[in-house]
């Protein structure tokens, strides 16, 4: 009995998991695609929180009075980014890199891209997932800003 126990635990100790794929890779759609440049563009919707004062009139000991109050809303902004393919890698589910010629024969306006999320090929289980003909960027890191492992 403690022998099938020990080699349970050692199998499980020895890498029974799975190496984690890595981040996921976004879905974009291309908003706009500028060959001359060797950019393509996306629109983003972001959210944030920010505070506003607003006048208000309350009652306070049964009188209305006007009161400036702090109240949190949530804005929206669409923030239109950026890929220079010429400083990217486009490739396909089963690693083939692309020439830059037939990534921008295939790119489109309202075509929908894959995008690395760490500067790195995405990892298997994100590809298997994935059509044939679907186009995966995977962006130069960026030197100032640390990449996730």
């Amino acid at each position: 009995m403690n022998a099938l126990l020990t080699i349970a635990l050692a199998s499980l100790a020895g890498g029974g998991q799975p190496a984690q794929p890595g981040p996921a890779p976004t879905f974009q759609v291309v908003s706009e695609v500028a060959k001359e440049k060797g950019q393509i563009f996306f629109n983003e919707l972001k959210y944030r929180k920010e505070s506003v004062q607003v006048e208000r009139e309350v009652v306070v000991n049964g009188m209305m009075v006007k009161q400036v109050v702090t109240e949190q809303v949530v804005v929206s902004e669409l923030i239109k980014t950026a890929i220079d393919l010429g400083q990217a890698r486009v490739i396909t589910p089963d690693g083939k890199q692309l020439a830059l010629d037939e990534v921008f024969k295939r790119l489109k306006k309202d075509t929908i891209v894959v995008v690395s999320g760490n500067a790195n090929t995405p990892g298997q289980p994100y590809l298997r997932a994935l059509s044939p003909d679907a186009l995966i960027i995977i962006p130069p890191a960026d030197k100032n800003i640390p990449m996730p492992k």
